[in-house]
């Protein structure tokens, strides 16, 4: 317990000196994420994962008053196979992306997995609250491929050989 406080402590003392740092007031958390993903074929033809995270721009600072937000930041941890009993295993947030609009994504992710994400802003360099965290599992493709056309064989000699014209039995092109 008292490595999981003192961790807690730094974080807070992180927070306060990210806060001091700035000026004026912190933005308001941001609210209302919208958190999809989507699996992709990446260029060495490997599923990955995509997460994207849209949200209504911060206004207002956290007391209320007119605020211009310089920048948004996505944070994003894997909490597969997590063992919250674990004091140990404490999963890190990394941040993964900073954007000027309230709209962010980040990529790669592991198909199966289970991710957390949570967003906040800056303004004048004084970070707001963290939204709340929205736990997304990145989906695997479950749909096989379709049946492939039939093998021809030729024979020459003592050597056999399989060739393929790469067509589904339903003489569609196969992915």
């Amino acid at each position: 317990q008292a490595v999981q406080l003192a961790r807690e402590v730094q974080v807070i003392r992180d927070e306060i000196g990210a806060i001091e740092a700035g000026t004026g007031p912190a933005p308001a958390a941001p609210v209302e994420l919208v958190v999809q993903t989507r699996l992709f074929v990446n260029s060495e033809g490997r599923h990955s994962g995509e997460i994207s995270v849209d949200f209504p721009d911060v206004t207002r600072a956290v007391n209320g008053d007119p605020i211009t937000v310089d920048r948004y930041e996505l944070w994003v941890r894997d909490v597969s196979n997590w063992d919250e009993s674990n004091e140990e295993d404490r999963r890190v947030w990394v941040l993964q992306a900073t954007a000027s609009e309230s709209s962010l994504s980040y990529a790669p992710l592991i198909p199966r997995n289970i991710y957390q994400v949570r967003v906040r802003a800056v303004a004048r360099g004084v970070p707001s609250p963290y939204s709340a965290i929205v736990e997304r599992t990145i989906e695997a493709d479950t749909t096989p491929p379709p049946i492939p056309s039939a093998l021809e064989l030729t024979s020459s000699g003592a050597t056999v050989t399989a060739s393929w014209n790469l067509l589904a039995e339903t003489g569609e092109r196969m992915p």
